[in-house]
């Protein structure tokens, strides 16, 4: 599920095309729990967004590094 890149975290989420054009909220795991992110409008293929503080603590260090969330759109076979 998660992929890592240093301290830094990789996940891929699938959303919908109406989520992507509209907008809306997915749930995301994260190392610490589910957390609710906002999808902005007019999403594109492969967009990511970034959670800041919720990859892996940085050796000695309270600083953690960053989330990097891909999302993924669902296009349906039918209609």
């Amino acid at each position: 599920y998660f992929q890592r890149d240093g301290v830094d975290v990789h996940v891929e989420i699938p959303i919908s095309v109406s989520q992507a054009i509209l907008g809306g909220t997915v749930d995301v795991k994260t190392l610490t729990g589910i957390v609710e992110m906002k999808v902005p409008k007019g999403c594109q293929p492969d967009t990511k967004l970034m959670m800041r503080g919720k990859g892996i603590p940085y050796l000695r260090s309270q600083q953690k590094g960053n989330q990097i969330v891909h999302l993924q759109i669902q296009i349906p076979k039918k209609i």
